[in-house]
């Protein structure tokens, strides 16, 4: 989601979450919802403000039985020019980026704060499905694929899983991956 502040000025945000750790609790269900919120990526791409981006990654494979392998489809990344600048040059296996637009995000309850953006009580479901919703819209805009009316729905669902990489990479200590594989 692009904000304007004054007349030529747009902030780039993400939907955050405190940490890994509440997630983590999610997850194996010690509480029933966490906070999240959408903030400028310029305060949640800095480690020391402890938030995770939760980044939707759509990750393409196939099944070869005869060799007992899983195939993924992978890519190198343009080495400048548009795209995270941290991680030009590298190999992906995954589409996806940052939730920022509030029609992707499905939450139990939205919370109203005066003078500070909006924040959201999400589930484990709400998650998933607004990670999902989110990815879906990255795969239309990078691949021109709509994967629900092109392909049907090929989304492995019981597969989801929540990730991060090397947190000796900094890229890393500031998002969180939600894969979600696609057959």
């Amino acid at each position: 989601m692009f904000n304007f502040l004054g007349k030529y000025k747009m902030i780039k945000t993400a939907l955050c979450i405190n940490s890994y750790e509440e997630l983590t609790k999610l997850v194996n269900r010690e509480v029933d919802t966490i906070e999240a919120k959408i903030v400028s990526r310029d305060i949640c791409e800095k480690v020391e403000n402890n938030l995770q981006q939760l980044i939707p990654y759509v990750v393409f494979y196939n099944i070869d039985i005869h060799a007992g392998k899983l195939k993924f489809i992978q890519y190198l990344r343009c080495s400048s020019g548009k795209g995270e600048q941290r991680l030009q040059g590298n190999t992906s296996i995954g589409f996806g980026g940052h939730i920022d637009q509030k029609p992707d995000i499905i939450a139990r309850e939205i919370i109203t704060n005066e003078n500070e953006l909006d924040s959201y009580k999400m589930s484990l479901s709400d998650i998933v499905e607004t990670a999902i919703k989110a990815g879906l819209r990255e795969v239309q805009e990078e691949l021109s694929i709509n994967l629900l009316n092109d392909i049907g729905d090929v989304i492995d669902r019981d597969h989801i899983a929540f990730f991060q990489g090397d947190m000796n990479i900094e890229v890393n200590r500031v998002h969180t991956g939600i894969g979600i594989p696609v057959k």
